[in-house]
């Protein structure tokens, strides 16, 4: 479990990241994010949820296994896939704003502009880090499966 200073700290990065990223193409006067944010990036958004939703459930499905053969409490990593997967929504109805915001005419004024555009850019940046999260998770369930799915085989005690 990540500890909340630890991901205040990771987000406060991101942001600083997000904003970097939107200078550096307005130094290079690169359009090449706007075009990702135009069309694909909100598919591509709806997609990592629905396809993390389905590993969640997966992931949620082991654990309801192993908290029934164990009759151990496993509620902490319950919520914390929980939480990760609320994340992902809230990433995905923020950006759908800010793009909203981002085609309006608010952004004829460039640092709102500037604005917007970090703000998508620190999103896309978590939404990636939560998606190597739930990656880590399951290659780690991978790599225990056989021992689990022994566990849930035996007979409790």
């Amino acid at each position: 479990m990540i500890s909340g200073v630890k991901k205040t700290g990771i987000i406060v990065g991101y942001i600083i990241i997000g904003y970097l990223l939107e200078c550096f193409c307005e130094i290079i006067h690169s359009d090449y994010l706007e075009k990702i944010y135009r069309t694909p990036y909100f598919a591509v958004l709806i997609t990592m949820t629905v396809f993390s939703f389905t590993l969640f459930s997966y992931i949620a499905g082991k654990i309801t296994l192993l908290e029934d053969k164990l009759k151990k409490n496993l509620s902490v990593t319950r919520s914390e896939v929980k939480y990760a997967f609320i994340e992902l929504v809230i990433c995905d109805i923020i950006s759908m704003v800010l793009l909203v915001l981002y085609f309006s005419d608010i952004t004829d004024i460039k640092y709102w502009r500037i604005i917007i555009m970090s703000a998508l850019n620190t999103l896309f940046i978590l939404v990636i880090h939560i998606l190597i999260d739930l990656g880590k998770s399951i290659f780690k369930m991978f790599k225990y499966e056989g021992q689990i799915n022994e566990l849930l085989r035996t007979k409790p005690e």
